[in-house]
């Protein structure tokens, strides 16, 4: 018996009953890092300073975009493994603009992090539309803070 003959059986059977496959899944798109912000936490005699790493990708629908960022911090708290998530916060702006289009806009994206000894960082991020092109970004705090450099991304 052929291979064939049970397949399109199959197919028949699970087209009658309303089965699809599921798309296919398109190729993750690549992340772009987006610099680092040096900054100072809201607490720094506590919390000490440290950076905020970026990263941005192409999201769907088209036009579409995501933004992740995690920021770590050094001092006296995360160091010991004390309560850093909850007690060493910053307030950031992520800042992007289409070079494309000339549109732009900011998320504010209130953080707290950890530190570098064995905590896993805090998380956040949000979607943003720019719209398909080259978007350049970078983020700034409520604090003292240095920004590393402006990172540029394609966006689909």
């Amino acid at each position: 018996m052929s291979v064939w003959k049970p397949l399109i059986v199959v197919s028949a059977a699970a087209a009658c009953l309303g089965v699809v496959p599921p798309p296919a899944v398109a190729e993750e798109p690549p992340v772009h890092l987006a610099g680092a912000t040096w900054t100072f936490a809201h607490n720094p005699l506590l919390c000490g300073g440290g950076y905020i790493r970026v990263g941005m990708s192409s999201g769907q629908p088209s036009g579409w975009a995501v933004v992740g960022m995690n920021v770590y911090f050094v001092g006296p708290l995360p160091l010991l493994n004390i309560n850093a998530n909850n007690s060493c916060t910053i307030n950031a702006t992520f800042h992007w603009r289409n070079d494309d289009t000339g549109a732009q806009g900011s998320l504010f994206l209130p953080m707290s992090g950890a530190g570098f000894n064995n905590q896993m960082p805090s998380s956040t991020g949000g979607w943003f539309h720019p719209g398909p092109g080259r978007v350049s970004a970078f983020v700034t705090t409520d604090a003292a803070h240095y920004v590393s450099a402006t990172a540029q991304a394609p966006i689909r």
